[in-house]
């Protein structure tokens, strides 16, 4: 088994929010101070008991490929943090959690990781009414630890040492 630490995130939607540009960076903002109180949590410690891996998942309110979130910086946050994304790791016809026939499919919902690895491509499952998005499911196992390789000699394939030619 694995202990790690988990966050459920519910972020500031920028929906109903018009055109107002002020109020749509000002969403921008908050949940990008979310994020960034997250990432600031989990950094990285030099007590082995304080390495756990992380995994934050939920409702992100923005989708990182719509031209409408370009600004997101949570995401490169959490990028450059050292998280996966494992939304990638979906087809882009099916990476969406939010279907929406009026403005078009969304990816609302995420899971990011580190310290795992996705075994499978995560799925969606309509909620059944539960929710107006669709449920995101990832696989995860703890990743393998970067081991640098060992090299051993034992006997070597070639010698060094220069040969004399002779003449003749």
């Amino acid at each position: 088994s694995t202990t790690a630490n988990v966050y459920s995130v519910h972020l500031k939607s920028n929906y109903g929010q018009g055109r107002d540009q002020k109020r749509i960076q000002d969403n921008r903002d908050k949940r990008t101070e979310s994020i960034r109180q997250i990432i600031e949590n989990e950094r990285p410690r030099k007590k082995p008991s304080q390495k756990r891996p992380v995994i934050i998942a939920g409702d992100f309110n923005a989708d990182r490929w719509r031209k409408e979130f370009k600004e997101e910086r949570m995401f490169v946050s959490l990028d450059d943090a050292g998280f996966t994304d494992l939304t990638r790791l979906m087809p882009p016809g099916e990476r969406y959690t939010h279907p929406n026939r009026r403005h078009g499919n969304s990816l609302l919902d995420y899971i990011f990781c580190r310290g795992f690895q996705s075994t499978a491509t995560p799925v969606t499952v309509d909620s059944d009414g539960l929710s107006d998005h669709l449920a995101l499911f990832a696989v995860v196992e703890p990743a393998a630890e970067k081991i640098p390789p060992t090299i051993r000699v034992s006997k070597p394939y070639f010698s060094l040492r220069a040969r004399r030619r002779h003449r003749s």
